[in-house]
């Protein structure tokens, strides 16, 4: 008897010994992080970046290992996947922004640099894919390290990657005509919007279009590639009512025409949060660990009023009146 309550006594000490032991180590490597990112930042500014649009440009073949920590450091190159070259006219996300030959910014273009930063590593920057699932479908294929591509979670792209941190939180928000919203002033955002008679627009393969469906499923949907100037007329001839979108393409579908915020409003959806984040492979567990660390220990998480502040001088105004 007594022998058992001196071994049980020794195992509740080493569990916690063992327990101090792991919160010193994870303290010490938060240290050790800001430390490493903070040298890497002095020392070099900006990473070597290449901007990759064609798929006859990629430096690395298909035999190449994607997605292991130690294999990027080995390569000393980190290789992410993102969407297509944009026009400025159109990408109202701050995603990735052409300023001219070789030169972008952008949130997601920001945040790939500063991974690679930390890493010490040089970035090599893949836009050449289509959509944002194809952008998915590269990652889980292993045609990448990480892909950065403005990507909401969805059930079904949970089952294909994995889903970092989220470096941005935008809210759900409706850009909705006011005409509407006078015909009944009681009346919910639900009830006037989810009827077949209200046409919507979104963004068509996005997760956008998978949330309208499922606030507004009476409601029809009128699926546009890009926000455009074409989408700007749609508004203001009335022949779409709303448009559901992330908080930031909201914000810059309005800055781009001043008649837009005279007869429309925006209203966020209630507990609705677009939350925007990287993926890797569903193997490289090691790499999705160091980005969630490295995510919450150099403060990555932006507000969307500190990121147009950042780039909202780069999208120009669109033109485009009632016809």
């Amino acid at each position: 008897m007594f022998c058992t309550r001196n071994i049980s006594h020794l195992q509740s000490r080493i569990t916690v010994v063992l327990g101090r032991l792991l919160c010193i180590l994870c303290v010490l490597s938060f240290f050790v992080m800001q430390i490493a990112y903070a040298s890497n930042t002095d020392q070099n500014k900006k990473c070597s970046t290449v901007f990759v649009t064609k798929k006859e440009d990629i430096k690395f073949n298909g035999k190449a290992k994607y997605g292991d920590l130690k294999d990027i450091m080995n390569r000393g190159v980190l290789v992410v996947c993102a969407k297509k070259d944009e026009a400025r006219s159109t990408n109202v996300s701050f995603s990735q922004i052409k300023l001219g030959e070789n030169n972008y910014v952008g949130k997601d273009v920001d945040l790939a640099q500063n991974i690679a930063i930390a890493l010490g590593v040089d970035l090599e920057y893949r836009m050449i894919y289509g959509t944002h699932d194809d952008v998915i479908d590269a990652v889980a294929r292993g045609k990448g390290d990480v892909g950065i591509a403005d990507l909401s979670f969805t059930n079904e792209r949970g089952r294909k990657v994995l889903f970092t941190s989220p470096y941005i939180e935008s809210k759900k928000t409706v850009l909705v005509n006011k005409i509407i919203l006078q015909q009944d002033e009681d009346a919910s955002l639900q009830s006037l919007l989810n009827t077949e008679s209200v046409l919507i627009g979104v963004k068509e393969n996005t997760s956008q279009e998978l949330f309208a469906q499922t606030l507004f499923p009476r409601a029809k949907l009128v699926k546009e590639k890009n926000w455009n100037k074409e989408t700007i007329l749609q508004l203001l001839n009335c022949e779409i009512m709303a448009v559901f979108g992330d908080e930031i393409s909201i914000k810059n579908i309005i800055k781009q025409n001043k008649e837009i915020g005279m007869k429309f409003i925006p209203i966020h959806i209630k507990n609705e949060i677009d939350r925007i984040s990287a993926i890797v492979n569903v193997n490289s567990i090691s790499l999705l660990m160091w980005l969630n660390n490295f995510f919450r220990n150099t403060g990555q998480l932006a507000s969307v009023d500190a990121l147009f502040e950042r780039y909202g001088e780069f999208v120009p105004k669109c033109k485009a009146s009632t016809v």
